[in-house]
């Protein structure tokens, strides 16, 4: 296979909105979701990813966004605001 950096559209932004609060309840705080294009020509939730983050070295060559950084700072506010006394 192949990278290659894309927007979602808004079939998927709707299946993230949908999947969202459930993975978080769970504590899921970082995922990533496979689409296909299904028989209608809109976007379906082909597979959810949630046990490795191997794609974010695969987004760092094909992107100059600091994704790394991102990632690490949306999963330390998560846990802070999970834990809020932990920096005490």
């Amino acid at each position: 296979g192949s990278v290659t950096t894309a927007q979602p559209d808004a079939d998927e932004r709707e299946i993230v909105r949908r999947i969202h609060p459930r993975l978080a309840a769970l504590g899921v705080v970082m995922y990533g979701v496979d689409t296909l294009v299904g028989d209608d020509g809109r976007r379906v939730l082909s597979e959810i990813n949630t046990t490795s983050i191997g794609g974010l070295m695969q987004m760092i060559s094909s992107t100059d966004e600091p994704v790394v950084a991102r990632a690490v700072n949306q999963i330390w506010n998560y846990f802070m605001q999970k834990n809020p006394g932990a920096h005490d």
